[in-house]
């Protein structure tokens, strides 16, 4: 591949230094003249209609401005309502108050009275899904379906036949539990009304989704809605999609005609971002004796949770992600027949969390093809390279709705997993693995496992937009709609601009996340970032360049083909003709270059997909049941890594939060009230740095054709693998497979008794 100056260098953040200096500001440092305080009063119980609501005390108390309901409160859409009559979780928002003061806010909210007519709720999705279970909303519980109808279904071929040509079947039932982002910046928003204009600062990934949805609610046009968004201390995805925070904070600026800040506490934020989806997956996987696959059957129960995840919401997409990306992987298999069921239950709302969709489907189908490979005696690795992807390969089944009802197929681009698979094995040296599991001596018992990973990358139907100005002064500023949620995005943005226009990347300023002053950006989703924002930026980039160049011929009598820019000069490449600033060319046009650049990935001939290997080397304590993990090597195919020290961050950051799923995390509720039990940050049981083990990165750059600078996204990848190459390991190591999460000391006790060994 090339070698350029900037990009494939490890460059360190444009930002790192105020957020480490504290000078960063997020959406909750907001703070505004004559700012009030909101709270949101929450109910108690799973399922209630609201039969009175008293606001009289609460509207009574010193400091209190305004107290709203949902008789003040528009829907947001169909299915999220501002402020309910109708509860449908523990911690459902009822009424809010905005105050002088945070504290008599809080104390004016358990002042309102609420009557409620408690409901039948259900907390299991499988017995959601039954016909008789009581109905969460008009349509059902089932999204999109019905009992015995699918939410969303990928079949090809005939299961029954493939069933038939197996050699050998296997079987199980995987559980793997709701499980909370835990970003370190609770949700904030700040929203303030001024003549007739909305302004709203927000910890959202998706400004300007928001500021489409706060518009319809409030009925204004786009243009009188501002959402700033620039830094945000972290989502992981669980603020991707809409949250009422900013809504309810703009009702009560509204009824007030003052600013109004709610900042939730880490019990809120648990309830109100997105949780990873809790799972149950009644899967079967045949293949015949040489370990080519016949048949992946998969039936998934998707806790869905209170909210009805709409047509084209988070639960349909993260759907089809699941019963799609990983049969691609392994697309050799001729017969698949995945059906999932996405079902509303009394939890908070489930939705995307690091590795959406494939984080998910990962943990069954990399366990099982793990337990087939034993059967038929075949080494994991090599059963698993039978049924791989190729580079070419046409998708059959995309992952999104919209694509496959219009016949969307397109051929696969460069696919560099196999280098994945022969970096990996020769670090962690899988010729030492046990030939037979449990059969290292003593009471610690060592193994080696590992697992293959599937992620999208970027190139899904979503606009990105970037602009590239540059001033009189020949300062270069770039504007992207694209959050800072600590991917250092845009480190990576500033320095495909700063290659193109050969300045140093510290001559590039830019402002980010502000809808009234960057272009349209769908969001940092999936990660996609450096793939569609950076095929924007690149556009914009060189356009300008190709402007400057042009003028400058003017201005030396020199063809614009013999000109190149420099350290933010233009000047001839042989060195013939004198030198001319940035600032001089865009002066003598008599106005600032701007251009756009703009990206639907969509409309690509290729779809990118990025791909991992990932292994794990553990130690298993038989007399405690305690795991511990020695190394993990995440092998990643990421076509180029635009900055190798921002990519290797992500590989540590999606692992630390891989081993904290497989090992300690998930949402515990009452089973009685499904009042969430495990609410506050340290209950939330996140890895320190005490649980990381050795993680070693490889950056396997073979070059992605589709991109500007090669380049596919990283930051969901390496997690992906994690949950099946440690189980994988585990069963390396003592002999036992484990088909539920979080794989708990008292878990691997227990299945150490139940197949007769002796603690």
């Amino acid at each position: 591949m090339q070698e350029f100056s900037i990009v494939g260098k490890a460059v360190p953040p444009v930002r790192g230094k105020e957020k480490c200096n504290g000078k960063a500001v997020y959406p909750s440092d907001i703070s505004l003249p004559g700012m009030l305080w909101g709270k949101i009063l929450r109910c108690p119980h799973a399922h209630a209609e609201v039969v009175s609501v008293d606001t009289s005390e609460a509207a009574r108390t010193p400091g209190v401005v305004a107290v709203v309901t949902h008789t003040d409160a528009p829907a947001i859409r169909l299915d999220l309502m501002m402020l309910t009559n109708r509860v449908r979780f523990v911690g459902d928002g009822v009424a809010a108050v905005a105050a002088e003061d945070w504290n008599i806010a809080e104390e004016a909210a358990r002042k309102i009275r609420v009557r409620y007519e408690v409901l039948p709720a259900v907390f299991d999705p499988v017995s959601a899904a039954e016909p008789d279970a009581p109905k969460l909303h008009p349509g059902g519980n089932i999204v999109n379906g019905s009992p015995g109808v699918p939410s969303v279904a990928n079949k090809r071929g005939d299961i029954e036949q493939g069933f038939r040509e197996a050699s050998c079947v296997v079987e199980r039932v995987f559980r793997q539990p709701q499980a909370n982002s835990v970003s370190h910046e609770p949700h904030a928003a700040v929203a303030y009304w001024e003549d007739g204009k909305l302004t709203v600062w927000d910890s959202s990934q998706k400004p300007f989704v928001l500021q489409n949805q706060l518009a319809e609610t409030f009925g204004l046009p786009t243009e009188k809605v501002r959402v700033i968004a620039s830094t945000i201390g972290g989502s992981f995805g669980g603020r991707e999609e809409t949250d009422r925070i900013s809504f309810v904070a703009a009702l009560l600026s509204q009824k007030t005609g003052r600013p109004v800040k709610i900042w939730y506490t880490r019990e809120e934020e648990t309830l109100q971002s997105y949780e990873r989806p809790g799972m149950i997956h009644f899967a079967k996987i045949g293949a015949k004796r040489d370990g080519a696959l016949t048949a992946i059957q998969v039936r998934s129960y998707f806790d869905n949770g209170y909210w009805d995840g709409a047509t084209k919401g988070a639960g349909m997409a993260l759907a089809w992600g699941l019963c799609t990306r990983i049969t691609e992987l392994y697309n050799r298999c001729p017969n698949v027949d995945w059906e999932v069921y996405i079902v509303r239950t009394n939890h908070p709302k489930s939705g995307p969390f690091r590795g959406r969709s494939d984080t998910e489907s990962h943990f069954p189908i990399e366990s099982l093809l793990d337990e087939l490979a034993e059967k038929l005696e075949l080494d994991p690795i090599e059963l698993r390279r039978k049924n791989l992807i190729r580079t070419g390969d046409m998708l059959r089944y995309p992952a999104y709705p919209e694509q496959r009802l219009s016949g969307w197929s397109k051929p696969v681009s460069q696919v560099g997993v196999e280098e994945c698979i022969e970096r990996g094995k020769a670090l962690i040296g899988w010729e030492r693995r046990n030939p037979a599991p449990a059969s290292t001596p003593g009471t610690i018992k060592q193994g080696i496992g590992m697992a293959l990973s599937i992620h999208s990358s970027g190139s899904a139907p979503r606009i990105s937009e970037a602009r590239i100005e540059i001033d009189l002064s020949g300062n270069i500023r770039l504007f992207s709609g694209t959050t800072d949620q600590g991917a250092e995005q845009q480190t990576t943005l500033r320095q495909m601009a700063a290659e193109i226009l050969n300045v140093p990347i510290d001559r590039i300023g830019g402002i980010n996340a502000d809808t009234e002053l960057c272009p349209y950006e769908t969001g940092p989703i999936s990660s996609r970032t450096v793939y569609a924002a950076g095929h924007a930026v690149t556009r914009a980039a060189k356009a300008v360049r190709e402007r400057l160049l042009e003028e400058a011929a003017k201005l030396l009598g020199v063809p614009s083909e013999d000109l190149e820019l420099r350290d933010g000069f233009v000047e001839s490449r042989n060195g013939e003709h004198r030198k001319i600033s940035l600032g001089e060319v865009v002066g003598a046009l008599g106005q600032p270059v701007q251009v756009l650049g703009r990206c639907n990935p969509g409309d690509e001939p290729v779809y990118t997909y990025a791909f991992a290997a990932t292994f794990a080397e553990v130690e298993v304590d038989t007399a405690t049941g305690e795991v511990r993990v020695k190394r993990i090597i995440s092998a990643c195919d990421i076509g180029r890594a635009i900055n190798p020290m921002v990519v290797e961050g992500q590989i540590h950051g999606a692992v630390a939060q891989g081993l904290g799923y497989v090992f300690r995390e998930g949402l515990s509720y009452d089973p009685r009230t499904g009042t969430l039990l495990n609410q506050w940050f340290l209950d939330l049981n996140t890895p320190s740095m005490l649980d990381f083990p050795s993680v070693e990165p490889i950056l396997v750059e073979q070059g992605e054709p589709s991109h500007p600078f090669q380049a596919k996204g990283c930051g969901e990848l390496p997690i992906i693998g994690v949950p099946p190459a440690i189980a994988n390991a585990i069963y390396n190591a003592i002999g036992v497979r484990f088909d539920e999460l979080p794989i708990t000391p008292e878990r691997v006790l227990e299945a150490l008794q139940a197949k007769g060994c002796e603690p």
